[in-house]
């Protein structure tokens, strides 16, 4: 995990709706495919480590999803699962 990314993610001040795109990508609606899939920082950090600072900031929702990443290791929008060390302050 040395050699890879460490993402970091500041929860403070962000909505939820764009928290939750920030953590986890954002996929096009309906399968759009004239606009991009954007990878998610849970994404960037795999093989590296991810930091989400202010945690107690975000809302009931991201947490929610957050939680259950770390409890499966998958995101919605990947077939694979994601190896990344999960740091909180």
């Amino acid at each position: 995990r040395a050699a890879g990314l460490f993402v970091p993610v500041l929860c403070a001040g962000v909505p939820q709706d764009r928290l939750i795109a920030d953590l986890f990508g954002h996929v096009p609606p309906g399968g759009d495919r004239s606009a991009p899939y954007r990878a998610g920082r849970i994404e960037m950090a795999n093989h590296g480590s991810l930091f989400v600072a202010d945690l107690e900031e975000a809302g009931r929702g991201s947490l929610e999803r957050l939680a259950n990443f770390l409890d499966t290791k998958k995101l919605p929008a990947s077939d694979g699962g994601k190896n990344c060390r999960t740091i909180s302050a």
